[in-house]
């Protein structure tokens, strides 16, 4: 493996969690918004 690319790999799994983290709780809101509107129904 090149050592580029291992250093490439560890920067994405270091980045990684702070960008998912806002999509986790975008996806979290919208199921949760989607529970509200089927509520209404």
């Amino acid at each position: 493996m090149e050592p580029c690319f291992y250093s490439l790999i560890q920067h994405i799994q270091l980045e990684a969690p702070s960008l998912l983290a806002p999509s986790i709780i975008l996806l979290d809101r919208l199921e949760s918004q989607q529970a509200e509107f089927h509520h209404q129904d």
